[in-house]
């Protein structure tokens, strides 16, 4: 039986030669939108150009908590008052947890399916 590990050893011919950001994602004059991008995908850039012009989604996240005011907003409400998804709108309440700017209200409220939520309010 042969050495299966020789299959998953790397050798320097076998290294990849390491890639700036710049180069990884799109940043050619004129249709970077501002928003970086993969050259590579169609879908990626028609993404970077709907981003285009609109306010950071972290911004959009805090202006729906903060005016929310008192009452709050769980995650699931967020999502559904931005149409954003959980994937899209969560890490950026995580960020703005982590910057001071939301925090937890100590309260819970049921989602949807009737789980228990966080409701954050902006500090």
């Amino acid at each position: 039986m042969s050495d299966q590990g020789e299959l998953f050893r790397v050798t320097e011919a076998k290294r990849p030669t390491s890639m700036s950001r710049g180069a990884a994602v799109g940043r050619r004059a004129g249709d970077s939108y501002g928003v970086p991008f993969q050259r590579h995908s169609d879908t990626s850039k028609a993404a970077a150009a709907a981003l285009r012009g609109s306010q950071t989604l972290r911004a959009l996240v805090y202006e729906a908590i903060a005016s929310s005011g008192d009452r709050g907003m769980t995650d699931p409400e967020a999502q559904a008052h931005l149409g954003l998804s959980g994937s899209t709108q969560r890490p950026r309440r995580v960020r703005l947890v982590e910057l001071g700017l939301v925090r937890d209200s100590g309260n819970r409220r049921a989602s949807e399916a009737r789980r228990l939520c966080t409701v954050w309010v902006a500090t």
